[in-house]
């Protein structure tokens, strides 16, 4: 009778090993998901207080060409980068165009208007990349649709990769290039142009310089 005791005790024992072990797999699994998220260091949400947009306007006067700076005050976006991986780099900008600045009301008006941006129908821009190719030194070649005023166009854009010496995680992408605004509709600042007085030129450059910070892992007790 009691070698049978002992091996029921045996199976008890047993089992309940069995079952603890099960327990501890489950809840490892459980917790494995938030763990891999509170680690991932490849997303950045964009810091528009430290960013600049900035785009510089072309116009003929007489024998000059002069040239008339604006900015762009609010806008948001997402930026997925690894530097061990940059073909997986994902960009996602959204400008908001009643935010336009020029440091002149008159010209700000026209740029809201109808004749450019027509901030009433199209209150955003929006560009989304759809392929990066990784080039040396932090660079990369980045494709994507730029939308403006509903009308989408492909274009590739450089961008210099600028990790800063600092514990908040904070990258900053640099990109400058250059449109053709008539492409997207932007038909405004004829030659009798009262707000410019001069004609403006149809190609428009921009330079962006965007803060971004990476999310820093959390701490547990």
């Amino acid at each position: 009778m009691r070698s049978g005791g002992r091996r029921r005790d045996g199976v008890m024992v047993q089992a309940t090993l069995r079952v603890t072990t099960a327990a501890i797999v489950l809840w490892a699994a459980a917790i494995a998901p938030a763990d891999a998220e509170d680690t991932d260091d490849t997303h950045y949400t964009v810091d528009c207080e430290s960013s600049i947009v900035d785009f510089t306007l072309s116009a003929r006067r007489a024998l000059f060409t002069v040239h008339r700076q604006g900015q762009f005050r609010d806008f948001t976006g997402d930026i997925s980068y690894d530097p061990a991986n940059p073909a997986a780099t994902q960009v996602d900008l959204t400008l908001y165009t009643d935010s336009v600045n020029l440091h002149n009301v008159e010209q700000e008006d026209l740029l809201r208007s109808d004749e450019f941006f027509d901030v009433g129908r199209h209150p955003t821009m929006h560009f989304a990349s759809t392929a990066v190719a990784g080039q040396v030194d932090g660079r990369l070649s980045v494709t994507g649709d730029l939308t403006i005023r509903g009308i989408t166009r492909r274009l590739t854009v450089p961008i210099r990769v600028m990790p800063q010496d600092n514990t908040d995680g904070t990258t900053t992408f640099d990109t400058t290039f250059q449109i053709d605004r008539t492409q997207f509709g932007l038909i405004g600042g004829g030659p009798r142009s009262r707000e410019f007085k001069v004609s403006v030129g149809k190609n428009v450059a921009i330079h962006m310089a965007i803060a971004a910070r990476r999310a820093l892992p959390s701490v547990t007790n």
